[in-house]
């Protein structure tokens, strides 16, 4: 359960970006120069499809290994709620898997519609068709 909680929050996690900061300097990232006072955007979710980072980035794998994603941010500006966060979705999953049993997507996954928005990554709903527990 760790390792499938861990990859959905790095392949479909709620945060999209960091907050907004800006330069103290001008500084140069990858061959591009950023000068002193312009706002920079740091974006989680680009980080946790990072080809370099992530064999086959794009690809959901409940089973990943070596899962260090940035759902929660990085370092001082590391979310205070993660624990929070991953033992609410720790206990959704398996409340839904202990109701309902087998579940998967009544739609093809490039179907389903996101709420548009540059921080918060949220489906507007989430068919889904279930075999019911007896």
């Amino acid at each position: 359960m760790e390792s499938a909680v861990e990859e959905l929050l790095r392949y479909a996690g709620g945060m999209q970006m960091a907050s907004f900061h800006y330069t103290k300097e001008e500084v140069e990232i990858g061959g591009v120069t950023i000068p002193r006072g312009e706002v920079v955007a740091f974006v989680l979710f680009a980080a946790n499809r990072d080809p370099e980072q992530f064999e086959n980035p794009d690809q959901l794998d409940l089973n990943r290994p070596d899962n260090s994603h940035l759902g929660f941010g990085l370092g001082m500006h590391n979310c205070l709620g993660q624990k929070l966060g991953r033992m609410l979705t720790t206990v959704a999953i398996e409340t839904v898997l202990e109701r309902i049993g087998d579940f998967q997507l009544a739609v093809p996954a490039d179907q389903v519609h996101w709420r548009p928005g540059a921080l918060l990554r949220a489906p507007h709903e989430l068919p889904v068709v279930f075999t019911a527990k007896s």
